[in-house]
């Protein structure tokens, strides 16, 4: 190991060395480390050390969890856009909707999975969870699209945005992960708001869209939870969505092959 040059000073209050710092250096600034390292013969076979050093995530431009949080909110947002097109696409029925928006994921993960080589085969272990996510996850966006077409936009996607708080509760029974107090109070806090939002009655009509909402939420916390599972098993990610969205198509061709209702230009580019 090769000590740094500042090795036996106090830098316990120097800014430059704490980790909040060295996480924002740029890739840059990081390149350049590693090109003076080897101009210095650091990074020689023997210096194993040094190399690790540099892979650790403190010299990264942003850590593994970070990078979750980003795609989660870009996520949450892409689903919102979603949402707005189902709602202004019109009185189509739900599940035509649905199928031209999985028909879409499909063709993404379909040509991901071709470009990387991955290939189109899963471990044979991880087959009940990969059909257990597909009928999960179809059910959860019949459910969601149906509650989109007959409630107000915001509520229904309140109500599918229940899964989280569902993901929770699965992943602790199922995939014994811990949860925090603070989880514990704001899943109590988002079920007594769902109240609020499906106001229950023995009026069916007002209420069903709403129960479809909810039971949307419920459908799709469990494929999230067969997803980290899956993911925990090694499974990848772009074959874990083209399983699901080509499963859900063929569900849904059943029923557009004798209900299929016509549509016009506008809502096909919609959807």
């Amino acid at each position: 190991f090769a000590a740094p040059e500042w090795f036996g000073e106090d830098v316990t209050y120097d800014s430059r060395y704490h980790n909040s710092a060295i996480s924002r250096m740029k890739v840059e600034e990081i390149v350049e480390i590693q090109s003076l390292l080897a101009s210095e013969g650091k990074l020689s076979g023997e210096n194993s050390q040094t190399k690790r050093i540099l892979r650790d995530e403190r010299f990264c431009c942003m850590n593994t969890k970070n990078k979750a949080i980003v795609c989660i909110l870009i996520s949450a947002f892409g689903f919102s856009i979603m949402n707005l097109c189902v709602k202004l696409s019109g009185d189509l029925p739900s599940i035509e909707k649905s199928f031209f928006r999985n028909l879409v994921a499909a063709t993404i993960a379909f040509i991901l999975l071709y470009r990387s080589k991955a290939g189109f085969s899963c471990k044979k272990e991880n087959l009940p969870a990969l059909i257990l996510r597909a009928v999960l996850g179809t059910i959860g966006i019949f459910c969601n699209f149906y509650a989109l077409s007959h409630m107000v936009l915001s509520d229904a996607s309140m109500l599918n945005k229940l899964s989280p708080f569902f993901t929770l509760i699965f992943s602790y029974i199922f995939l014994k992960e811990k949860l925090s107090p603070f989880q514990c109070i704001a899943i109590v806090i988002a079920f007594i708001g769902s109240l609020f939002i499906i106001k229950p009655s023995f009026d069916l009509t007002a209420t069903f869209p709403a129960l479809c909402g909810f039971i949307g939420g419920v459908c799709a916390g469990g494929a999230y939870t067969c997803v980290r599972y899956l993911g925990i098993k090694g499974e990848k990610g772009p074959f874990i969505v083209f399983f699901f969205s080509a499963f859900s198509c063929l569900a849904a061709l059943q029923y557009m092959i004798f209900f299929f209702e016509p549509m016009t230009l506008q809502q096909f580019l919609i959807l």
